[in-house]
């Protein structure tokens, strides 16, 4: 894969940016996270790691997907703190007349609770969109998994339990599909593209005080609860 210019979105703490894969950087995300017990993959070899890699860069020049490593900077450097991936599902699994783009996010360790969650996700949501003109991004969460709730959770956006949140289309084909090939039951939550767009990640990064006016003037019920999670 070819490198491009990097999308970045910075934060009050710290910027990150969205980068190609190139073969270091597979290198460098596989030796820093094969060791994680939440690596995405059950085949740990870095051999598993460069084969995801490859598919999601034929993904990319059929134009149905993408990954890309995640940087934050720390001082005057880049560091590797993850990665992100998207692609469009296959239309057999989403409502009729509904498009959608899946998308996924994996920090390293080291990176968690450090404050970058809010930049990788809106780095990713304005990737998406930039690429594909579909309606949601859409995020299909293992019920197993509470700490991938907790930080959706956070989003400044408004996030919606498919099936459950009015005017949120039922993606319930979708996450049974990937509970077949997982084994897990998955939850979908889904972000509309006018939602980001209406913050743009502007509030969130005006602190506390703004989030809050912000929240206050959504209709209630936009996320999975009153308080809007996950």
């Amino acid at each position: 894969m070819a490198d491009e210019a990097p999308t970045n979105r910075s934060s009050s703490a710290r910027a990150v940016r969205l980068q190609p894969l190139t073969a270091a950087r597979i290198h460098r995300l596989w030796q820093a996270g094969a060791g994680d017990p939440h690596w995405p993959l059950a085949d740990r070899s870095e051999r598993a790691f460069r084969r995801l890699a490859e598919e999601a860069a034929a993904a990319e020049a059929f134009g149905c997907g993408w990954m890309r490593a995640v940087e934050t900077s720390c001082g005057d450097k880049w560091m590797i703190a993850g990665l992100v991936t998207a692609r469009i599902p296959d239309t057999e699994w989403l409502p009729t007349g509904v498009t959608a783009c899946e998308c996924g996010t994996y920090l390293l360790p080291p990176f968690r609770g450090t404050g970058i969650h809010v930049s990788v996700k809106d780095a990713l949501l304005e990737l998406c969109w930039d690429t594909w003109d579909c309606e949601w991004c859409l995020f299909v969460v293992p019920v197993s998994n509470p700490a991938a709730r907790r930080a959706l959770a956070k989003l400044p956006w408004p996030v919606r339990r498919s099936g459950s949140d009015a005017g949120t289309p039922d993606f319930a084909r979708l996450g049974k599909r990937r509970a077949w090939e997982t084994g897990e039951a998955c939850e979908v939550f889904a972000v509309r593209r006018n939602d980001w767009m209406r913050l743009d990640g502007r509030r969130w990064r005006e602190g506390p005080a703004a989030r809050s006016a912000a929240a206050s003037a959504r209709a209630p019920s936009h996320g999975p609860d009153a308080a809007h999670t996950p």
